[in-house]
């Protein structure tokens, strides 16, 4: 994210490929909603974790982290590094301890239609 300064901010130590990332499932996110208003944490970490596994579906853990994005806490980070650089706005009520959660970020979502795999015939062993 080419907006995120620098210099005005002197902790960014995630990948520029990070703040993309949070920006475009902010945005997914906001596209969802009926009305405009700000996302709670939980909404931009839910959001993160589907974006990551629509985007790098099984991989989307490596992926991340890669980035520097091991936790809820590294993207409540990038929120408010972004909040501070003027890139997203922050309501009176927001702080950035709200990402501070235990939230997996890197579980798979599962759905009610989704079927765990089933074990279609015991190994073969061969001597």
């Amino acid at each position: 994210m080419e907006r995120v300064n620098r210099e005005k901010d002197e902790k960014l130590q995630y990948a520029p490929d990070a703040y993309n990332f949070v920006d475009k499932a902010i945005k997914h996110a906001l596209s969802k909603l009926d009305d405009k208003r700000h996302l709670t944490a939980y909404e931009v970490l839910m959001s993160c974790r589907e974006t990551a596994i629509k985007e790098y579906g099984f991989l989307s853990g490596e992926v991340l982290r890669s980035w520097g994005i091991k936790s809820s806490k590294d993207i409540g980070e990038i929120v408010y590094q972004m909040i501070r650089n003027n890139i997203l706005s922050a309501s009176k009520d927001d702080k950035q301890s709200d990402f501070e959660i235990q939230f997996e970020l890197f579980e798979p979502i599962k759905s009610d239609s989704q079927v765990s795999p089933k074990k279609i015939h015991d190994p073969i062993i061969c001597d």
